[in-house]
């Protein structure tokens, strides 16, 4: 686990289970990277992943129903440029006050320039 640096940040955690690595950033949590392949190729890139979220560059977009969070989208730097991946709760408060705020750590420099 890597803590956020300050309240403007996102904790990173990565999950190893027997079939894949699991990646969390915040509430935020991405599909098992698959252990099927090429160990080097996959600690390779899955580490260059995590270290993409430690920079400016990758933020945190969480939306929030009333006060509880219900959808996060992290958008993070890639060699081919910005992707974004979602994931939201099934059950929240639908008729909530809606709001949002973006969550961006500052560990390290940009990955890619």
């Amino acid at each position: 686990m890597i803590y956020k640096q300050d309240e403007s940040g996102f904790d990173v955690v990565v999950d190893a289970e027997t079939h894949g690595l699991y990646p969390y950033a915040g509430e935020w949590h991405g599909p098992a990277w698959d252990f099927n392949r090429n160990c080097e190729e996959l600690c390779q890139e899955f580490m260059g992943f995590i270290r993409s979220l430690l920079c400016e560059d990758s933020r945190l977009e969480v939306s929030y129903a009333g006060s509880r969070p219900y959808k996060f989208v992290l958008t993070f730097p890639t060699e081919g440029g910005f992707e974004s991946s979602e994931t939201r709760l099934f059950f929240f408060d639908y008729f909530g006050k809606r709001s949002a705020r973006i969550f961006k750590n500052r560990h390290l420099p940009p990955r890619y320039k």
